[in-house]
């Protein structure tokens, strides 16, 4: 029988030993923590699964850029960069860097969110929806049912739920796909379309329907 491989296209610069944990040693931390997984030690973690965030190794161009980083305080050429990158993806004339997107929604949300608002979304991100709440918005989660449940097989678990949703006053709506915390993933074309007019159509926006030809 043929055995084939396919290997990563890149070699691994540097290597981070980690400590191997037993089961009783890893119940005890868990148990130390109150079964909260912010309250461990990240030494203690074997695979660390809580996060899709900065854990991936960093590539020799990125570590190379870090020399070529600049610490002025304001005109660095880092800055630039960065704000060519936005302006030739986005049509955005003032750019506020952020360090995180938990900043960035902050930002956000001090802006467009407040009392008596509702920001809909098929399932918030828990810092998301801290955000949301702590600007006195509501975040109102409209996920299908089948996203809330884990055992149910759907190939768009992050689908929101048609007929609820828009009976809602939005002042936005979150067009992300629902984040682990919930187990769901992926919004369906046909339901992001749907949703993205119910919000338009609300906001009294035109819509134009695109048509390619190829």
């Amino acid at each position: 029988m043929a055995f084939r491989t396919i290997i990563e296209p890149f070699r691994i610069h540097s290597v981070e030993p980690l400590r191997l944990t037993t089961e009783d040693e890893r119940r005890a931390a868990l148990a130390s923590a109150g079964m909260n997984l912010f309250g461990l030690h990240a030494a203690d973690v074997l695979i660390d699964l809580l996060t899709d965030s900065g854990t991936g190794a960093m590539s020799r161009d990125q570590w190379a850029a870090i020399q070529h980083g600049d610490e002025s305080y304001a005109g660095s050429p880092s800055w630039f960069r960065f704000l060519d990158a936005v302006r030739t993806l986005f049509p955005f004339e003032h750019v506020i860097p952020t360090h995180q997107g938990r900043a960035a929604e902050n930002i956000l949300f001090t802006v467009i969110g407040g009392p008596g608002k509702a920001i809909p979304n098929n399932t918030h991100f828990d810092t998301t929806r801290a955000n949301i709440e702590y600007s006195g918005a509501e975040a109102v989660d409209l996920v299908i049912p089948e996203g809330r449940e884990p055992s149910i097989v759907h190939p768009f678990k992050g689908n929101r739920r048609w007929r609820q949703r828009c009976t809602w006053q939005v002042v936005c709506g979150a067009a992300r796909s629902a984040r682990s915390c919930s187990g769901v993933t992926r919004t369906g074309p046909s339901n992001l379309r749907r949703w993205t007019s119910c919000v338009w159509r609300f906001r009294g926006a035109p819509i134009r329907r695109a048509t390619s030809t190829t």
